[in-house]
């Protein structure tokens, strides 16, 4: 069971952001026209609309009903995160995506990054509305701050280092807010790491998600033909097959131009070849076990590597019932 943390993750005098400190609140309600940080349009008097629109930016429906299957997809660890000045090194371009079911999601040569909101880094937020008085959304608002907490500690994997901090703030990307420091910041996420996987929603309780595995487990615990559809035009459904296809297409080539050349030679005997019908006979087999033995091969690869990767699976997941059912005890 999740535990909500009453301890809010950064401490006042860490926030970066203070455009709500001169806001008076009077039972979770806001006196004046306060709004949220980043947000003009949303009030924060406006409690069912405040509520809303934190669930819509924050939560992701579609990974809700995936995140008891995630150990399925991957690494079941919230520190399996890549920090930013990696990221190239795997091939991979940083881009900017506000759909919080995109955050930390990657395809082959690009990672989707959810920018931090500004209404996150502010202490009296955090304070006032999501930890502190009780309300009547008080559920939802738990789901919420499970949610915001998971979001913050990914940033304290994904910047450890100044060159991440100054790669997060580049003109292109803005993760975080301009004015910020390297000081700043450390003294900010200072508290993210001791943030456990009790108190975060079950989504974070995983690092990086693989776009093509999601994918394909969206057909059956979504009921959908793919969790996030990237492509815009018919070639983007089927150039990723070409390359598969050409390959079995050129395998069984060789297979067949190698079996007609057995059979050819057999003709080449009755009139008297026998050393161009023994070169043929040999080089017709060699060619049929050439062009077989790197399919075998790459397809026991596949099975050891899954494999493999199911067998870690099982276990970090049967690790982590274990020790939550010593910690019951």
């Amino acid at each position: 069971m999740r535990q909500t943390s009453k301890t809010l993750p950064f401490p006042q005098d860490a926030q970066l952001e203070k455009s709500l400190d001169d806001v008076i609140f009077d039972h979770g309600t806001t006196i004046g026209d306060a709004m949220l940080p980043g947000y003009p349009s949303v009030k924060l008097k406006d409690i069912d609309g405040t509520i809303g629109f934190l669930a819509q930016d924050m939560c992701c429906n579609r990974l809700n009903k995936m995140a008891r299957h995630l150990w399925l997809m991957s690494t079941h660890s919230s520190a399996n995160i890549t920090p930013l000045h990696r990221q190239s090194l795997r091939g991979r371009t940083i881009v900017v995506m506000e759909d919080p079911g995109l955050h930390l999601v990657w395809r082959h040569d690009c990672i989707f990054i959810k920018p931090v909101p500004r209404y996150l880094l502010s202490y009296v937020f955090w304070d006032q509305f999501l930890v502190g008085r009780p309300t009547t959304l008080q559920a939802d608002r738990e789901r919420i701050v499970a949610v915001a907490l998971g979001f913050l500690r990914s940033y304290f994997y994904l910047i450890e280092y100044e060159s991440d901090f100054r790669t997060a703030q580049r003109e292109e990307l803005q993760l975080l807010p301009k004015g910020v420091t390297w000081e700043q910041f450390c003294t900010f996420s200072e508290r993210l790491s001791a943030v456990s996987d009790d108190e975060v929603s079950e989504r974070y309780q995983y690092g990086e998600l693989r776009l093509t595995r999601l994918n394909l487990w969206a057909v059956p615990l979504l009921r959908q033909m793919a969790y996030q559809d990237i492509g815009l035009q018919y070639r983007d459904y089927f150039t990723p097959y070409f390359t598969p296809l050409l390959f079995i297409f050129g395998v069984f080539s060789v297979l067949l131009s190698a079996m007609q050349v057995g059979l050819a030679a057999e003709a080449l005997d009755t009139q008297g070849l026998k050393a161009f019908w023994n070169v043929s006979r040999w080089f017709a087999v060699v060619s049929i076990f050439l062009s077989a033995a790197p399919v075998v091969v790459l397809l026991v690869l596949l099975v050891v590597k899954l494999g493999d990767e199911c067998v870690y699976a099982v276990r970090k997941q049967f690790g982590k019932r274990r020790r939550a059912s010593e910690k019951m005890v």
